[in-house]
């Protein structure tokens, strides 16, 4: 960082700082407030610019947290100046803007990136674009869901738009493979089915909390139905059966009775 860049962030930070404390001022239920007194200092305000532009290091409770301090400022100039373009919805370094017009949306963006400059940041080019929800034809992912406006009919006929939310192609994925790293090691031959099943449920259950609305049944009835192909691959590799599928029904009914959760239903 030159020396021009390095002024600009500690007059960011300084900006911060301030923000911050009038803030907590306001409103003391806030809870990232309960860290003021350590966010406070300058080191930590520099480490959450670095890391939000650095998109890393992911996966632990300090990074939402941290980026969550740096775009404070996002948030504050959006409600000043883009409240009325759209709903902007943010989860640390991940946002969607809905809009109701094209035109809201182009504008929406060229606000959201004169923004992220200001924070030195830039969007991402290939995860950042304009989708079209009114046809039906385009949807979006955000946070491992994915939101499409599908056509739907009434008891009486009529039909009608909603917005449905399922799991994303990266969350089925993801899904599918922990199952597999569950049932497919070698390892896993000499335990029993119990024991396995109670590997298994503590994920489906927090993904059945995550992703169990409504309009995802479809599709998490495939990774109830991938859960037992794998499960009856594991089953007749234990009893050294060729035929990896073999009775199937009774894997299905076997694990039921030991408490296999389900994702659907």
């Amino acid at each position: 960082m030159n020396a021009q860049k390095a002024n600009n962030t500690k007059e960011k930070v300084r900006q911060l700082q301030r923000k911050l404390y009038l803030a907590a001022k306001i409103n003391s239920k806030r809870k990232f407030h309960a860290f003021y007194d350590k966010i406070y200092r300058e080191d930590i305000l520099k480490e959450a610019w670095k890391r939000v532009k650095t998109n890393g290091p992911q996966g632990g409770v300090i990074s939402p947290l941290l980026a969550n301090i740096y775009l404070h400022y996002l948030d504050t100039m959006w409600e000043k100046h883009g409240s009325h373009l759209g709903k902007l919805v943010r989860y640390a370094d991940d946002l969607v803007v809905i809009c109701r017009t094209k035109k809201d949306a182009e504008h929406a963006l060229k606000l959201v990136s004169a923004i992220m400059e200001r924070l030195e940041l830039t969007l991402h080019p290939e995860k950042t674009k304009l989708v079209s929800m009114w046809d039906g034809k385009e949807g979006f992912d955000f946070l491992g869901m994915h939101h499409r406006r599908i056509v739907a009919e009434t008891g009486k006929g009529q039909k009608y738009t909603r917005t449905h939310q399922l799991p994303s192609k990266k969350a089925m994925n993801k899904m599918r493979e922990a199952v597999k790293a569950v049932l497919a090691s070698r390892t896993t031959l000499v335990l029993d089915a119990k024991t396995l099943i109670e590997r298994l449920n503590p994920k489906i259950r927090g993904w059945r909390n995550y992703y169990g609305v409504k309009t995802a049944s479809k599709w998490l009835n495939k990774i109830d139905w991938y859960i037992l192909l794998r499960f009856t691959i594991w089953w007749n590799k234990k009893r050294q059966k060729r035929r990896q599928l073999s009775g199937i029904k009774d894997v299905r009914q076997l694990s039921s009775k030991l408490g296999l959760l389900k994702l659907a239903g």
